[in-house]
């Protein structure tokens, strides 16, 4: 009988949102050693792996900040079989962003390492950079986010932040929402007040221009059973995710389109209802933290491929798409 593979997660203490069904369900297609590390553990990394003897894992799982890796990775590079999970990978390639250029950076110093991203076009950029990297896309709790089957009284409504400078478009974009559709900006504490506000929300109004992807509120509000209204992110991502525009969400590429479809809906009650059904059977089935965990068990399973150098002209012609 084949061992399971020996696995060493390390993740932040101050984790959010709270993904610790995800690696529960991890537990049981690995042999997990699950660890919590504070800001100080993982800000001197070097120190905590003093410990730890490296012989007794297959892989070495980091899912941790990536600005206090950044400053790390040369001990970081000596780790053998490497993954690392990370969702913010997509600001690698946002023009004039703070961290612009900096994963590869980080990346190209490793010796041996698979990164697992969230987005597919993401995934497929830092490929051509010649990186091992394979998408396990954002998602949802399923013990904190369903679908409550009660009445909606907002029609129009996005949760979230828009202060961050990396979110500026998006705020631009969902200012004109308000000003046009009616569109209600929110917020809640999160945990069961964010799920009972989604579930007052008809169709909720995603916004993420320039990301390359998804973000998690796309699947959290499927869950709970809105109609997604989303901008089109194109080069193949929707395919990939199976967003189907008008079927299981309703894709746009400015206001004149999302108002144009929302009048088309105005009336049509049962297609409505269809568009949210669908939405929710796909998350549901794809994209909850245990789906996630089984499928990052599939990717730790592989060999992770050991890094061959790209050149100077190789490395420029990749980050320009050339």
């Amino acid at each position: 009988m084949t061992k399971p593979l020996r696995v060493l997660a390390l993740t932040q203490s101050d984790r959010m949102p709270n993904w610790d069904l995800f690696y529960e369900e991890l537990g049981n297609y690995v042999d997990l050693d699950f660890r919590k590390l504070n800001r100080s553990e993982q800000s001197n990394l070097k120190k905590y792996f003093r410990n730890i003897d490296l012989d007794n894992y297959d892989r070495i799982f980091l899912e941790l900040r990536f600005k206090r890796q950044l400053k790390q990775r040369n001990f970081i590079a000596t780790l053998p079989n490497l993954v690392e999970y990370e969702s913010d990978a997509n600001q690698n390639y946002k023009k004039g962003g703070k961290y612009q250029g900096k994963w590869s950076k980080y990346y190209s110093s490793m010796s041996s390492l698979r990164i697992i991203c969230t987005g597919h076009i993401v995934t497929a950029r830092l490929r051509d950079e010649g990186y091992d990297a394979v998408c396990v896309p954002k998602g949802f709790n399923e013990t904190e986010i369903s679908c409550l089957d009660q009445s909606r009284d907002i029609q129009l409504g996005f949760i979230g932040r828009v202060e961050k400078a990396a979110y500026n478009d998006r705020k631009k974009l969902l200012d004109l929402c308000v000003k046009r559709l009616g569109l209600q900006m929110l917020r809640t504490n999160p945990g069961a007040a964010y799920n009972q506000m989604l579930n007052r929300i008809r169709f909720f109004v995603s916004a993420d221009i320039g990301l390359d992807e998804y973000m998690i509120k796309n699947f959290e509000a499927m869950a709970a059973g809105c109609v997604l209204c989303c901008y089109r992110q194109g080069r193949g991502e929707e395919d990939a995710l199976g967003f189907i525009d008008m079927d299981n969400v309703v894709l746009y590429d400015d206001v004149d389109e999302l108002e144009a479809k929302l009048d088309y809906l105005k009336g049509r009650a049962s297609e409505v209802d269809l568009i949210a059904e669908r939405g929710r059977a796909l998350v549901e089935s794809r994209y909850g933290l245990k789906s996630l965990a089984r499928q990052t068990a599939e990717v730790l399973v592989a060999p992770v491929m050991f890094m061959k150098p790209m050149t100077m002209t190789q490395k420029l012609l990749a980050r320009l798409g050339r």
